[in-house]
């Protein structure tokens, strides 16, 4: 496909039946997360809080470096993480531009906002979505916007309201993908929580993968898209006591599919994911395996090692699911 070829928007469609071949994924995905929940009673409250907050702090930081928002080493990534989201931190290690971090720390708050929206048993509104958005972007000043000619310039980021002109993407061979219309944005996100909460007898995590591809569908905001639609995955994962999953720039970089650019398979255009690489499974164990190891290590100190197998085969769940979506 190339030149002057569009591949048209869609109305989004509700949530299609799951086949029984997902079924096994998303028991070994139960199973996991009850081994999961096992280990915690090991753990102080005290020892879960930073072990939560380091996971946050990495899904932070990675989430823009996945958009290409910005660029960091390994090393102050993991400073970050380790000692908190602080220029001392990242000083030890390599350093970072003062208005990245605030960047990072907007992402982080926004997290926050999701782990007390849970906390309090909120559910998820038109203007949760807002909020988050206007939580994440309130450090981003600009955005990469493009004229009628395909020129791109800096255009003023509006925090937490829809867009107000077409932010189609010209994908590397000519075509343009087309998401929502302005026009449409309040009505298809009207819809899009409505069809949410008709999907409450789904699996929470095929429940996650609808409404994250639904959402880059939409593609409501003038930016951030990527950002807020991984920042809903983890909202349901956490208001159903699933692992949190974190993906990262070695998932983008390869090519490899995980929850937060799931969408690009189905249509492999955007502009948040990688388009380099094959398709390839992420997963190391069969499920069988997977669940032996994590329940014969629950009541040791290997609790990450049982969440880290929680979280692949969350990834594979999501894989199977996104890939039959159209």
């Amino acid at each position: 496909m190339t030149g002057d070829q569009r591949v048209k928007w869609r109305p989004i469609a509700p949530l299609p039946h799951v086949n029984g071949a997902l079924e096994p994924l998303l028991k070994t995905v139960d199973s996991l997360r009850s081994a999961w929940e096992d280990a915690l009673q090991y753990y102080s409250a005290e020892e879960l809080t930073e072990a939560r907050n380091r996971r946050l702090r990495r899904h932070a930081v990675e989430t823009g470096i996945i958009e290409r928002l910005y660029e960091l080493d390994w090393g102050t990534t993991e400073a970050l993480v380790a000692e908190g989201l602080t220029s001392e931190a990242a000083n030890r290690a390599g350093g970072i531009h003062e208005d990245t971090l605030l960047v990072i720390r907007s992402q982080y708050e926004a997290l926050e906002y999701l782990t007390e929206l849970v906390q309090d048993g909120n559910s998820l509104s038109l203007q949760v979505i807002r909020d988050l958005h206007s939580i994440i972007t309130r450090h981003q000043p600009m955005y990469e916007a493009r004229d009628q000619f395909g020129r791109t310039f800096q255009a003023s980021l509006r925090h937490g309201e829809w867009k107000k002109h077409e932010n189609h993407v010209i994908r590397p061979d000519g075509s343009i993908l087309e998401y929502c219309p302005p026009l449409h944005v309040q009505s298809e996100m009207e819809n899009l929580i409505k069809l949410y909460e008709d999907a409450t007898d789904a699996h929470p995590l095929v429940r996650s993968a609808w409404l994250h591809h639904r959402f880059i569908q939409i593609h409501p905001f003038e930016d951030g898209n990527g950002r807020v639609a991984r920042a809903l995955t983890l909202l349901i994962l956490l208001a159903t006591k699933y692992a949190p999953l974190v993906v990262d720039r070695r998932q983008r970089d390869s090519g490899v599919l995980a929850v937060t650019v799931y969408a690009e398979r189905v249509h492999p255009d955007s502009d948040e994911a990688s388009t380099t690489g094959e398709p390839e499974s992420i997963l190391e164990l069969s499920p069988t395996d997977s669940v032996s190891l994590a329940y014969n290590d629950v009541a040791s100190e290997r609790w990450p090692e049982v969440e880290e197998l929680l979280q692949r085969k969350l990834r594979e769940a999501v894989e199977y699911f996104v890939e039959r979506l159209g």
